[in-house]
């Protein structure tokens, strides 16, 4: 479900770079400016 969010949060952003699906322990981290996020980045865990 974390890719829901995620999109909804920024729709305009291309995450075909992003990779895979988010797996067990990842995610995204989002930041916020003037009111909105504006960017985000993928939390993976080492393997």
């Amino acid at each position: 479900m974390v890719e829901l969010g995620v999109v909804a949060c920024l729709p305009e952003t291309d995450f075909l770079p992003w990779g895979d699906p988010a797996g067990y322990c990842e995610g995204a981290r989002l930041f916020w400016e003037d009111s909105r996020f504006v960017s985000g980045e993928v939390l993976r865990v080492a393997k």
